[in-house]
């Protein structure tokens, strides 16, 4: 078993040896054996992924800590609230886990038996992030250049590997992380990107951009690269220290020679033509140029214009240009160019010439007479000429032969080298142990074993600077001084007081001179790379209300009360946190619903917003960012800005995933077909916002209607059962009294018929009424829910013909939306009718079940959706057309004929029922009216006819 003791901290009070669990087995191995998590029981907050209160077997409970927390305050609190709650504490009651395998454990996702799915997301965010945080600190203390995060699916966990000094070496802290909790890791990192081409992570598409951190008090800025793999993405983010010691202070600490130097400064002097500096990957190219701009003087104006900006330059009007990686990029650098060449600068630093877009930004910049200063990849000096000359890059050769434009060429590499405190020459050990006893060279033995000790740095850790610096600036045929020619003949030099060459040399002649002197490059220098370590960590702090709170009380205690007081006081603020962040989720739980309800009527708006944010952004913004923005222009007093703010939380609780983050706030197949939409990929989130906006108002537009006539029907009903019981209670009653005099058999047909409706209308009263309502809500019942044989009778009637119609619209605008091929999304029929059935009425379900059924029996073809949801003519020719175009292209056709024809139809049919049912009611209150006219009217003459009998 892979356990070992880890002591405590020197500040620890408690002198306990903790156990190590170093991986999955270990902790199968367990005795007693791991349960499950208990962290949904106790609402840790920040330190949620660094402690984990465990359920082991027979009723016992442990803590599960990094190694920096098992001993503290915080466990001493945490072991505290499980014994309040009846948890018996195990021996060893603590253990120390891997930061991979206690966040596997605090998800429930370490596979072990009895593990159960169920978390608190705040901690899950907190963990996640802190993670990835700890990634990061690893790389920047380790003087990593590179962190490699590889989801392969063919390995049994997730690869997190850096490259440190050239060496491509795994992290042993960060081994056993599972696929998915690395794709989470992904999401909620990628919501911190800026100046990238994605507002989501998407594994299925490459991506870039850049991320600012600041690790151990040291700015970090990490250059996302990401590549989609036929097994997995691969994301390699470039660490690139932003304070002076990384960046360089100067040239020489870069170990340039004082010759190099001095070639460099001359050529950033001299006015025009391209710097180029070209290297391998990894070479410090960037950290060069960087620490080269710098130095320009503070009265020349410098532009940049990188993707993205790595290294901060304090002199220089950065400008990070956002390009997608589908090979349509050049807008965003033709609005640059138009602009920068009215912007009056003496430089500008083109980030990297790599395609073709930046071949022609580089010919464009290099011939327009600014001094241009850029990057390449390239294998050796030499070779710098002809990367820009390639196809891939596409730069003119005749361009490249032209005077002045190639003015200094660069190239850069790191080798290896000794380490510098304990490595010596072997002839200064020969020399000094040549009359040494046996005694002494013992003693030197020891000495040299303690010092690799002390130094107990890696092999690859040291490496110099080496480069090569063809005289390019020096052609053979350079132009030459007026005055200085007649005196001495030396060639222009920039530092001249007379700026006037006079050329004499010309394009072809360049190009040869370029070719000639290629022979003659070389030299090399090799130098030191300084290095910087910082053993100071910081700790992610809490986001949520309840925890800034909680700190600031905490904060206040500590003010207030002695020492004593200070060290209890975060057991009081814990229990105190949790029942506030209990009472602030029931409190809560009521309005969002509210919310939710409220802001139906907006969906349709909302997702076409979202389609147009994402289409014209183009990653600039996330969709974290887009949330952000919601929640502080509308406020909490809106709607919109209440659910933007619980949205921004929750999608960072949830790792970037649309479908939990719009739960219970969307339709459940919204939120599925924008799980689908996000998992495929390629720009498809846009394309189905945009299709699901004009479905939701095709819905809520049907729906209006729908209801309208309903409502329409129940108003005419009221109407009407309001007429008949004012009959028995007021109009007979009343006509009684006035008429009282005249004997029953004096009354006339009118009058006879009235009084009889009334005594009919009071003895059946409550019988009519329960049947009325009784019919009513059947009808509104069987209209959702009745499905059966007698329902396709019914179907032909209204209402049931009109909420049919209307199901069968939104059935086929949805299925066309599911079956639309877009990037890389492709569902399949059965998908489609398994998504439309998650949130489908019994009704719509069995209709559903039924085109299930023939699809599982091989049916293809149009004759799947025909179970009596369409009429009889809108199903024949939607079979033609998937006979002719295919299912999608089908499908897509019959809607369009649908929406043409059926849906201004439906209209009026439901227009048609509100007249009908208005006038029916309108009839009835003329009817009873003259009825009653006529009663009165037959009560007058058999009054008069029986004053005259008598």
């Amino acid at each position: 078993m892979r356990i070992r003791s880890h002591r405590p901290a020197l500040h620890s009070p408690c002198t306990t040896l903790a156990p190590f669990v170093a991986d999955h087995e270990a902790l199968g191995r367990l005795r007693p054996a791991f349960v499950r998590a208990l962290a949904r029981e106790f609402d840790l907050g920040a330190l949620a992924g660094r402690l984990c209160p465990v359920l082991l077997e027979g009723s016992y409970a442990a803590l599960f800590a990094l190694a920096d927390y098992v001993h503290g305050d915080q466990a001493d609190e945490l072991e505290r609230l499980m014994r309040k709650r009846g948890y018996r504490l195990a021996a060893p009651a603590r253990y120390v886990l891997p930061s991979p395998l206690l966040l596997a454990v605090a998800r429930e996702a370490a596979g072990a038996p009895g593990l159960h799915a169920a978390d608190h997301p705040a901690q899950r965010r907190t963990a996640l992030q802190a993670l990835f945080f700890d990634m990061v600190r690893w790389g920047v203390r380790h003087g990593a250049s590179d962190l490699h995060l590889h989801a392969d699916r063919r390995a049994a966990t997730a690869q997190v590997r850096y490259t440190v000094g050239g060496a491509y070496v795994a992290a042993p802290c960060f081994n056993g992380l599972s696929h998915a909790c690395l794709l989470e890791i992904l999401a909620v990192a990628w919501m911190d990107v800026r100046a990238g081409n994605g507002a989501v992570f998407d594994p299925r598409a490459e991506q870039q951009g850049r991320i600012a951190l600041q690790v151990d008090e040291v700015p970090v800025v990490l250059r996302w690269a990401s590549l989609a793999t036929d097994h997995g993405p691969s994301v390699c983010l470039r660490i690139l220290r932003q304070d002076p010691p990384q960046g360089g202070a100067s040239l020489a600490e870069l170990g340039y020679l004082p010759a190099q130097v001095a070639t460099l400064e001359r050529a950033c002097q001299r006015a025009g033509g391209a710097v180029v500096l070209a290297g391998t990957v990894g070479a410090g190219k960037s950290t060069t140029i960087a620490t080269m701009l710098r130095g320009l003087p503070a009265e020349r104006k410098l532009v940049t214009l990188e993707d993205p900006a790595e290294y901060a330059i304090a002199n220089a009007l950065q400008n990070s240009v956002s390009r997608s990686l589908d090979g349509e990029a050049g807008a965003p650098f033709d609005a640059k160019l138009l602009t920068i060449k009215r912007s009056a600068m003496h430089d500008l630093y083109l980030g990297e010439v790599r395609d073709r877009q930046t071949g022609r930004v580089f010919t464009d910049l290099a011939g327009s007479g600014v001094s241009l200063y850029t990057t390449t990849h390239a294998g050796s000096a030499l070779l710098i000429p002809e990367r820009l000359a390639s196809d891939f890059i596409g730069v003119s050769r005749d361009f490249l032969a032209t005077p002045g434009v190639l003015k200094l060429l660069v190239y850069q590499t790191l080798l290896p080298r000794l380490c510098p405190a304990c490595a010596l020459p072997l002839a200064v050990l020969w020399r000094r142990g040549a009359g040494w006893s046996h005694a002494q060279r013992l003693a030197w033995r020891c000495w040299a074993a303690r010092l690799r000790r002390a130094c107990a740095a890696p092999a690859w850790r040291w490496r110099r600077r080496a480069c090569a610096i063809p005289p390019v600036a020096r052609p053979a045929r350079a132009p030459v001084c007026r005055p200085c020619a007649a005196t001495r003949g030396a060639p222009w030099s920039p530092n001249c007081s007379n700026r006037k060459p006079t050329p004499s040399c010309s394009i072809s002649s360049a190009g040869a001179t370029i070719r000639r002197c290629a022979a003659c490059w070389g030299g090399a220098h090799a130098g030191s790379r300084p290095t910087r370590r910082c053993g100071q960590s910081i700790a992610p702090g809490a986001r949520s209300k309840q925890a800034r709170w909680i700190r600031a009380w905490s904060n206040a205690v500590s003010r207030c009360h002695p020492p004593c007081a200070r060290r209890r006081a975060p057991r009081t603020a814990m229990a105190e946190h949790a029942a506030l962040a209990s009472a602030w989720r029931a409190a809560g739980a009521l309005g969002q619903r509210l919310d939710a309800w409220r802001f139906g009527a907006e969906r349709g708006d909302y997702y076409e917003y979202l389609a147009d944010m994402l289409e014209g952004l183009q990653g600039r913004q996330t969709l974290r960012d887009i949330f952000e923005t919601d929640a502080a222009r509308h406020g909490e007093a809106s709607v919109r800005g209440r659910l933007a703010r619980r949205w921004l939380h929750r999608y960072q609780d949830c790792g970037g995933d649309l479908r939990a983050t719009w739960a219970r706030c969307l339709p459940e197949g919204d939120c599925t077909l924008l799980a689908l939409a996000q998992a495929a990929g390629g720009g498809a989130l846009g394309i189905v916002l945009r299709d699901l906006a004009h479905l939701t108002r095709l819905t809520q537009g049907m729906r209006r209607e729908f209801c309208v006539t309903i409502a329409a029907g129940l108003v005419a009903m009221t109407v009407a059962c309001a007429l008949l019981a004012a009959v028995p209670a007021f109009s007979a009653p009343r006509l009684r009294l006035v008429f009282q005099a005249v004997p029953p058999d004096y009354h006339g047909a009118w009058s006879a018929g009235l009084f009889a409706l009334a005594r009919y209308v009071e003895a059946a009263w409550s019988a009519a009424v329960a049947a009325l309502t009784a019919a009513v809500a059947l009808v509104c019942w069987s209209l959702p829910r009745y499905a059966g044989r007698a329902r396709v009778f019914l179907d032909r009637w209204q209402p049931w013909r009109l909420y049919r119609d209307m199901q069968a619209i939104r059935f086929l605008a949805l299925a066309t939306v599911l079956l639309r091929q877009r990037g890389n999304i492709d569902t399949r029929l059965r998908t489609a009718l398994l998504v439309q059935g998650a949130d489908a009425p019994p009704w719509l379900a069995w209709h559903l079940e039924r085109m299930l059924l023939r699809v599982d029996a091989g049916v293809v073809d149009a004759s799947v959706f025909d179970t009596g949801l369409f009429e009889p003519a809108h199903a024949w020719f939607m079979a033609d057309m998937v006979a002719a175009h295919g299912l999608a292209d089908g499908l897509a056709r019959a809607r369009t004929r649908v929406e043409a024809h059926m849906l201004p139809r439906l209209r009026r049919q439901a227009q048609g029922l509100r007249w009908a049912l208005l006038l029916g009611a309108v009839g009835a209150v003329l009817a009873l009216a003259l009825w009653h006219y006529a009663a009165i009217d037959d009560l007058r003459h058999a009054l008069v006819s029986f004053y005259a009998s008598q």
